[in-house]
C-alpha cells in the first residue's frame, strides 16, 4: 500500500518528535521529512513535494507563512501552532492553508485532519473557530466591487462541501477542465491561493452564504 507522504516543520524537537509519533500512528500515512528551521524546510520541500506539509508559523529563520506561500497549491498545508490568536490565523489561511489546528489536539485528531484536507475538507480547531468568527463579524460591513458569477458561485460553495473537481463537473454537466478554470478565476477576483482562503474571503465579503 502506497502511504501518503507527510512532512513536518516544527522547531522545539520534543514537540517535532512528538507530531512525527502522532502522524506515524496512522498506518495510511508516512513522514518522509521532520525538519525544525525555515531553511531546511524549503529545502527538504523542493526535494520531497510532499502530499501534506504540517508547519507551525514560529521558526527561528523566519515565518512558516513565508513556507506556506511557497508550498501553496502543489501539497495540502495544515498548521500546528501553539498560537490561535486571529492575525496567525488569518495570516495563514491567506497564504494557502487548507487547516489550522493547536498543538495540544491529540494524535487521533491530528491523523482525521490530514485526512480531510487530502479529502478537500479544512479542519480547524474550536478554539481557531471562534477567532475566525470574530473576524467574520468585525468585517462584515466591508463593501467590495469583486463579484462572482453564478456558475463561479456554484463552483466554489461545491468546493467547499468537499466535492472534487471532476464530481464538480458531472455535478454542473461541464468538463472537469471547465472548473478547473473558474477556480483560477476566483482565486485571481479574491487574490487567493487555496479554497479554504477563498471560502473564507467570499464569506467574508457577502459572496457566499454560510
Amino acid at each position: 500500500m502506497n502511504r501518503l507522504t507527510v512532512m513536518i516543520v516544527e522547531d522545539h524537537d520534543a514537540t517535532r518528535l512528538s507530531l512525527v509519533a502522532k502522524v506515524s500512528t496512522d498506518p495510511k500515512l508516512s513522514v518522509v521529512a521532520d525538519v525544525g528551521t525555515l531553511a531546511a524546510a524549503k529545502r527538504e520541500f523542493d526535494r520531497l513535494k510532499p502530499d501534506v506539509l504540517l508547519v507551525d508559523l514560529e521558526l527561528p529563520d523566519g515565518s512558516g507563512t513565508e513556507l506556506i506561500g511557497l508550498a501553496s497549491g502543489q501539497s495540502q498545508i495544515l498548521v500546528i501552532s501553539v498560537f490561535g490568536d486571529e492575525k496567525r490565523v488569518v495570516s495563514a489561511i491567506r497564504a494557502g492553508a487548507s487547516g489550522y489546528l493547536l498543538k495540544d489536539d491529540d494524535a487521533r485528531e491530528i491523523s482525521v485532519a490530514i485526512h480531510q484536507i487530502l479529502n478537500g475538507e479544512s479542519p480547524i480547531s474550536p478554539a481557531i473557530a471562534s477567532h475566525l468568527i470574530a473576524h467574520f463579524q468585525r468585517n462584515a460591513a466591508s463593501q467590495t466591487d469583486v463579484s462572482l458569477s453564478l456558475r463561479e458561485q456554484d463552483v466554489l460553495m461545491l468546493a467547499s462541501k468537499g466535492y472534487t473537481y471532476n464530481e464538480i463537473a458531472e455535478l454542473m454537466n461541464v468538463s472537469a477542465n471547465t472548473v478547473g478554470t473558474y477556480t483560477k478565476r476566483i482565486y485571481t477576483k479574491l487574490e487567493v491561493n487555496s479554497k479554504a482562503a477563498a471560502v473564507y474571503e467570499a464569506k467574508r465579503l457577502g459572496l457566499m452564504d454560510d
